[in-house]
C-alpha cells in the first residue's frame, strides 16, 4: 500500500475530458473500507478504479514508489470514459481528504461523491489489520478536519514578477492581492447562491457542480493595484467548475502577455526567455 500522492497535477489532472457515463466517487481514509463500500453498492458489471489495487498489481509485492505509474494508468482509464457507453457504471476509489479535492472530482467527472468515514479509531484498526501504514490514516484525518481544506493550494505565478520587475520572493501577500478571509466568504456566498457552473450551462454542457467563483471583470489592474469596487460587486461574480476556472485563467494570462516582436526582433513579452537574459 502506497501513501497518498504529493503530485497534485497527476492526482487531480485538469486535462481529463468529461466522462460519457455515470461516475461515483468514494472518498475516505486509507484502508479496505472504501472498496468494500463500492462493492456493496455497485452493479455486478460496474468498473472499479482503485489506485491502491493498481499499485498492488504493478508492484507485485516489490518495494518502491509506484504511485506515479499507477496514477498514469488511473488517469488513462478515466480519460477513456469520455468514449464509454452511457450505460456504463464506474466507481472511483479516492482518498481526497480535502473539500477542494472532492469538489474537483465532482466537477471534473460530473460525479456523485460519497465520503465513508468510520471514525478515526475504527479506521486505524481497519488499516492495521489490512497492513496499511497507520501514519497515512493520521495524515488523512489531519487534512480532513483542516478548516481551510476547501482552499486549493496556490500555484506559483511568475508572470506578475515579470510584469512588475519585482525580484523573486517579493510578491505581495495574498491579503494585499484581494485574497483574504473576505474573499473566502464571498466564494461561499456565491456557491450557495449558484451551485452550478454558469459557463458550462451557457455553453451547453449541462449542470456541472461549481467549485470556484470568478470575477467577470478582473479586479486587478495592469499595475497590479486592486479596484475594490469591482472586487466587492455582487453583480461581478460568477460560479465556475474548476475546469472552466482554470481555462479562464489561462486565457487571461495569455491575453495579458504581449505577442510579436519589436523592430529590433526581440519578443515584446517580458516573460519570454530572450528578455530574461
Amino acid at each position: 500500500m502506497s501513501g497518498p500522492s504529493t503530485n497534485r497535477a497527476a492526482a487531480y489532472p485538469t486535462w481529463l475530458p468529461m466522462p460519457a457515463c455515470r461516475v461515483h466517487v468514494v472518498a475516505g481514509p486509507p484502508g479496505p473500507g472504501l472498496r468494500e463500500y463500492a462493492l456493496a453498492h455497485c452493479r455486478p458489471d460496474a468498473e472499479i478504479i482503485d489506485l491502491a489495487e493498481i499499485i498492488a498489481r504493478l508492484s507485485n509485492g516489490r518495494p518502491g514508489d509506484w504511485a506515479a505509474l499507477a496514477l498514469d494508468e488511473r488517469n488513462r482509464r478515466l480519460a477513456d470514459l469520455a468514449r464509454a457507453d452511457p450505460g456504463h457504471e464506474v466507481w472511483l476509489i479516492s482518498l481526497s481528504p480535502k473539500q477542494w479535492q472532492r469538489d474537483f472530482l465532482a466537477g471534473k467527472l460530473n460525479a456523485r461523491v460519497t465520503v465513508v468515514d468510520p471514525g478515526k479509531e475504527a479506521a486505524l484498526a481497519e488499516a492495521e489489520a489490512a497492513g496499511v501504514n497507520v501514519r497515512y490514516v493520521h495524515a488523512w484525518y489531519h487534512d480532513f478536519t483542516d478548516p481551510n481544506g476547501w482552499c486549493i493550494p496556490p500555484v506559483r505565478d511568475t508572470r506578475e514578477r515579470h510584469l512588475t520587475g519585482a525580484p523573486p520572493g517579493k510578491r505581495p501577500a495574498a491579503s494585499d492581492r484581494g485574497y483574504d478571509s473576505r474573499h473566502g466568504k464571498m466564494r461561499a456566498e456565491q456557491l450557495a447562491k449558484q451551485p452550478w457552473c454558469e459557463r458550462c450551462e451557457a455553453e451547453g454542457r449541462g449542470r456541472v457542480p461549481a467549485t470556484d467563483f470568478n470575477h467577470k471583470v478582473p479586479f486587478r489592474q495592469p499595475d497590479n493595484s486592486i479596484n475594490w469596487k469591482l472586487w466587492g460587486d455582487p453583480a461581478n461574480r460568477e460560479s465556475m467548475c474548476n475546469t472552466c476556472h482554470q481555462a479562464h485563467g489561462a486565457r487571461t494570462d495569455r491575453d495579458a502577455s504581449p505577442l510579436g516582436s519589436g523592430s529590433d526582433g526581440r519578443p515584446l513579452d517580458p516573460a519570454h526567455p530572450w528578455n530574461r537574459r
